[in-house]
């Protein structure tokens, strides 16, 4: 497993809110392109720390799709917090908690895509599924963010 590649697929693997979540941050809530920035950056600081640890528990555990099972519902109901604390007069707490449960969660699902993937491919062709789990996240983040 490659915990870091959280960092690579993480922010491209996201919604589309995301290109425009630092403006959001800066009209909003006033904040300045420093302390937005701090926020946006949270989501792969967590996402890269929790990929290791999750990656640990699935390796003593020698299960992961009950991370699947935990972490998908509660990626949809953190996507659906955000949008509804997208309203002004809303603290910035509420985001930065949902930020991180998101990261959590976003972090789980790619490591579940990339054992999954190791599973069920033969040794030797390890590198090619990958590659195609790579692209096809790729080419879904393009299309997503060419769809605005």
């Amino acid at each position: 497993m490659t915990p870091l590649a959280t960092l690579d697929n993480a922010d491209g693997h996201d919604s589309a809110y995301r290109n425009f979540y630092s403006s959001y941050l800066q009209t909003v809530f006033r904040l300045s392109v420093a302390k937005s920035g701090y926020i946006i950056n949270i989501y792969s600081m967590v996402s890269s720390i929790w990929a290791v640890v999750i990656s640990l528990a699935f390796k003593y555990t020698d299960t992961y799709k009950w991370g699947g099972i935990v972490a998908m519902p509660v990626q949809i109901l953190m996507t659906g917090l955000l949008i509804q604390f997208r309203w002004p007069g809303t603290s910035i707490a509420p985001l930065i908690v949902v930020e991180v449960i998101a990261a959590l969660c976003a972090a789980t699902i790619l490591q579940i895509e990339q054992v999954a993937i190791m599973a069920a491919v033969p040794h030797e062709n390890l590198p090619m599924g990958m590659a195609l789990l790579f692209m096809v996240t790729s080419v879904g983040g393009s299309i997503g963010s060419a769809s605005k």
